[in-house]
């Protein structure tokens, strides 16, 4: 379910060069999931159907941690 490296690179330098590329420097991230995602819908406090969470206590931006901020940081690298 994941680009090959060298897909990413080319991919990545792509979008984000300002050299070879487009030189992208601004971004839209969606806040929370999307319908584009590849995983399952998530939320930033997922709790079951019908609970709720008022403390948010589930509340998380693991997913963003684990599968946006990487992205976001090398984006930002190599636009310069």
């Amino acid at each position: 379910d994941q680009m090959s490296p060298d897909v990413y690179e080319q991919v990545m330098n792509s979008y984000f060069d300002p050299e070879d590329g487009l030189g992208y420097t601004f971004l839209r991230v969606p806040m929370g999931s999307c319908d584009y995602t590849p995983y399952n819908s998530w939320s930033y406090d997922d709790v079951g159907r019908g609970d709720t969470d008022f403390d948010l206590d589930s509340f998380s931006i693991q997913n963003d941690v684990e599968r946006r901020i990487p992205h976001i940081l090398d984006a930002q690298e190599r636009a310069g």
